[in-house]
């Protein structure tokens, strides 16, 4: 059975911390629990192995597991060594469908880009699902030269202990200044065998442009909870 995600308790930033990622943000706040996107023209996918579903808009692209695997990297699907995936698809928000579209790096890319990805973990791992864990499911946090601001934060259940995190993330150059932002939702089965992730990003101009889109997204992501 497919649940709706309950209200999420939230894990807020040091108020330091917290101001200095409001300004770099001013007029760019993420519009949280947006479930779907009412109103909108959308279509229904489902990954392959039927654990998941969620909506884009109906001139989103899709990509499914089969093309994605032709590229050498996908910034969206990063490589996480034990924790392979099992399933997975890719998305664009771009007037064309192209799979090059998937290889742009989030801070580069002038329309949204994201993936939804299950991965296979071991049980005797559980204690190391931290948030940076399970962040790194979804965007490789190590790129050079590449920065990340945590934004938000927050715990996030779909229930029936499919527990994990919401999370905003800036995404800065070199120098610190902000250059684009992801969208994450990442969690974990109860038996901590399974990994679920969904994420959207793109360009600092394109998300403050299209982040209603991007955040409804994702927020229509649900896990399939009887599996």
């Amino acid at each position: 059975m497919f649940r709706h995600p309950k209200k999420p308790k939230s894990s807020r930033l040091p108020a330091g911390r917290a101001r200095r990622a409001a300004a770099a943000l001013a007029g760019l706040a993420l519009l949280l629990g947006a479930c779907g996107l009412d109103g909108a023209d959308t279509t229904t996918y489902r990954d392959g192995q039927q654990r998941s579903l969620f909506e884009l808009p109906d001139d989103w692209n899709l990509y499914g597991a089969e093309e994605v695997s032709r590229l050498e990297e996908v910034p969206l699907i990063p490589d996480m060594g034990g924790y392979q995936p099992i399933s997975y698809v890719a998305f664009d928000g771009a007037a064309g469908r192209n799979l090059d579209n998937l290889t742009l790096e989030i801070n580069e890319s002038p329309f949204p880009v994201g993936a939804q990805i299950i991965r296979q973990i071991s049980p005797a791992d559980k204690d190391l699902l931290s948030r940076q864990l399970l962040t790194l499911s979804a965007f490789d946090l190590s790129k050079p030269g590449l920065g990340v601001q945590a934004i938000q934060s927050e715990d996030f259940s779909f229930g029936r202990d499919f527990d994990g995190v919401r999370r905003l993330l800036g995404i800065t150059d070199g120098e610190g200044q902000l250059q684009g932002a992801i969208y994450i939702l990442a969690v974990t089965n109860p038996d901590a065998t399974h990994l679920y992730s969904m994420s959207a990003g793109c360009s600092l101009t394109c998300f403050q442009e299209r982040q209603t889109e991007i955040s409804r997204a994702v927020d229509s992501w649900i896990v399939n909870t009887r599996q």
